[in-house]
């Protein structure tokens, strides 16, 4: 995922609730699962016919993940739905996009939707709003980052650099050994510091 392509059916996965149970935390947009109707929420009790009670996401993965043209099967509980729900999904190479879109929702505002962090999420943003700003001159920006699940922490810091003042402190770690101790910060001007932001947010 944080390489930017793999052989799969496109959902982000997660262990949620007491259980642990394996679950769907956001499908990827137009992916095989996206376009099946998987959802974010749904809980994967079997691959293939084989319960995933106790598997860690690197088991399911290993599942879930194969070549390009194989079929796999889900299993999926749904809130709401009584009975289990099969879904037979075709695996495709997934390239992973971190920004799905950008644009101009009016005259005045842009937008642009965060799908996650792998390693290229800060550059195209940095790309995608230099873009923005000098061909539209927006007043403000909407970041979507809602069912973005994730990923690397120096692509989340450089992502963060877009916007914060030089020097500013973006996140701090903190462990049992002294090495965990650390502190990020920018160290550039940030291309949209002036810009006013909304950032959006779900529980994905």
């Amino acid at each position: 995922l944080t390489k930017g392509e793999y052989g799969g059916v496109g959902i982000e996965i997660g262990l949620r609730g007491e259980k642990k149970e394996l679950t769907v935390v956001a499908p990827m947009s137009d992916s095989p699962a996206d376009r099946k109707g998987l959802r974010s929420g749904d809980v994967i009790i079997a691959v293939d016919g084989k319960s995933t009670a106790g598997f860690s996401t690197s088991d399911a993965a290993k599942h879930i993940k194969g070549p390009e043209g194989t079929e796999v099967t889900l299993t999926i509980r749904r809130s709401g739905v009584k009975e289990p729900l099969d879904y037979t999904l075709v695996r495709e190479n997934i390239q992973i996009h971190d920004i799905a879109y950008s644009g101009m929702l009016d005259e005045e505002i842009a937008y642009i939707k965060l799908t996650r962090f792998s390693k290229n999420a800060g550059d195209d943003l940095e790309e995608t709003l230099k873009e923005l700003i000098k061909n539209e001159d927006p007043k403000g920006l909407i970041l979507d980052l809602r069912s973005n699940p994730g990923g690397l922490l120096p692509a989340a810091v450089k992502v963060s650099e877009q916007f914060l003042q030089k020097k500013d402190l973006i996140v701090s770690t903190k462990g049992r050994i002294t090495q965990s101790n650390r502190e990020f910060r920018t160290n550039r001007d940030p291309v949209a510091g002036d810009l006013p932001l909304v950032v959006l947010i779900n529980g994905g």
